[in-house]
């Protein structure tokens, strides 16, 4: 793992877990800069 960019995995593994229940667009407004 990137020890520099450890959010970007994070995010990434909420938003799968989120993705299952809501679509990806239901996700913070703040995260979506750091997604994109």
């Amino acid at each position: 793992m990137i020890k520099k960019q450890p959010y970007p995995q994070l995010i990434l593994n909420i938003a799968n877990k989120k993705g299952s229940e809501a679509p990806s667009t239901s996700l913070p407004r703040n995260l979506s800069p750091l997604i994109s």
